[in-house]
């Protein structure tokens, strides 16, 4: 579990969430279960900018809905279903996290 920190597309206001997350290489993912019942995750359809929480340490990265026609999206579920051992839906979003570096 990390927490996701994000401002409000239409709110500017600061968010900050408990998500559960898997690791994809330097990247985390992160499945919104249920999702046409919650709102927070359409801040990312575009790519927005985020810090994830973790263990006591921040990190600032981008975050994106990974569409089921990107390249990314097959590997990115099957390391989440490796972290998480979760069912998948079909309503389910697909988020990817890729934190900068610099």
């Amino acid at each position: 579990m990390c927490e996701l920190r994000y401002r409000g597309r239409r709110t500017g206001h600061g968010v900050a969430l408990p998500v559960l997350y898997a690791r994809h290489g330097e990247q985390f993912v992160v499945v919104v279960g249920d999702a046409p019942h919650k709102q927070w995750w359409r801040n990312f359809i575009h790519s927005a900018p985020v810090q994830v929480r973790r263990a006591g340490q921040i990190r600032t990265g981008t975050c994106r809905v990974v569409p089921p026609g990107d390249p990314l999206y097959g590997p990115a579920w099957d390391a989440y279903d490796q972290g998480q051992h979760v069912q998948r839906e079909p309503t389910d979003q697909l988020l990817l996290i890729d934190f900068n570096t610099r």
